[in-house]
């Protein structure tokens, strides 16, 4: 009974694990084009803290949260994706909610824009309006 409560919790073992990326390496493999970098914070944040420089802004409230990603990434599920949010906890919960949904290559920003900021990579101002 126990086992049936952990995995319905999505904490039957470490397989459900994240993979997570550092700020840095996002940053340079997005720069590359080999990552597509996606904010899931909500827009006021984005205007109060700016986001990462080229990053897709797509909330994790949007109730079709999935669907704007697979659009962003012109539907290749296979492309590899990072997520970004303040601290990490939302990018995870971001990240989980798109391997479910068949991303194979899905990452977590470590320490989310917090730490981006913190190691002085690019961020540009978003208005309250975009």
């Amino acid at each position: 009974m126990l086992q049936f409560i952990l995995e319905k919790l999505g904490m039957n073992n470490h397989t459900n694990a994240v993979a997570t990326i550092r700020p840095q390496e996002a940053y340079n493999d997005h720069v590359n084009g080999d990552l597509v970098l996606i904010d899931v914070r909500e827009a006021i944040e984005w205007s109060q803290t700016g986001c990462p420089q080229g990053c897709k802004r797509i909330a994790l409230g949007q109730s079709d949260f999935v669907q704007q990603v697979i659009k962003a990434v012109n539907s290749d599920i296979n492309s590899p994706i990072a997520v970004c949010c303040k601290s990490g906890m939302r990018g995870e919960k971001a990240a989980r909610l798109l391997h479910d949904a068949g991303f194979q290559r899905v990452t977590n920003v470590e320490g989310g824009i917090m730490d981006w900021i913190a190691q002085e990579l690019p961020v540009e101002a978003v208005s309250p309006t975009n």
